[in-house]
């Protein structure tokens, strides 16, 4: 399959009680991982099928939900098309951890999706941000902002006016 599903990932208001649930219900095997400003991130370990994982909210005011990531070789041209087809940029594509980058999409009939791409630069990049901000957190500074990386560009041949590094909503 070309863009095969790559992550499922619960955002959870009890991040414990939905471990606990969900571990139980299927036998999931979990394992906890720090990932920075004090968060951690349960990672369910499965033989097969898309990575997993179950994050705590960040906010009370963002409801329990599953999120979908679909993995793509070229971020800046699916953003585009997301836009030329229809749909709506709903976060621009953010550097993350341990992984690329990620923005969040949505489709014509109004359902949202998450995409990724594997990017080393990102990873990198991400990693020492974590890593300045653990080390200003633990010297009692306020932590860096976070950047968004570079701008996602349009390919050549998009019509004036086309912004997909922006939300369009």
């Amino acid at each position: 399959m070309p863009n095969p599903f790559d992550y499922m990932q619960l955002i959870s208001n009890d991040h414990e009680k939905a471990k606990e649930f969900y571990s139980q219900l299927f036998d999931w095997k979990v394992e906890d991982t720090p990932i920075g400003n004090n968060l951690v991130q349960t990672i369910i370990k499965q033989p097969e099928g898309p990575s997993s994982g179950i994050m705590p909210a960040t906010s009370p005011s963002v409801p329990s939900m599953w999120h979908v990531y679909v993995q793509v070789m070229n971020i800046d041209e699916s953003l585009y098309r997301v836009v030329q087809l229809g749909g709506t940029v709903l976060v621009p594509k953010t550097p993350v951890a341990g992984s690329g980058f990620i923005p969040f999409i949505q489709d014509p009939t109004g359902a949202a999706l998450g995409i990724t791409q594997r990017d080393e630069t990102a990873i990198i990049a991400s990693n020492a941000l974590v890593g300045m901000a653990n080390s200003a957190a633990a010297a009692g500074r306020a932590p860096p902002k976070l950047d968004a990386g570079e701008p996602t560009a349009a390919p050549a041949n998009a019509p004036a006016g086309t912004d997909p590094n922006r939300a369009t909503r």
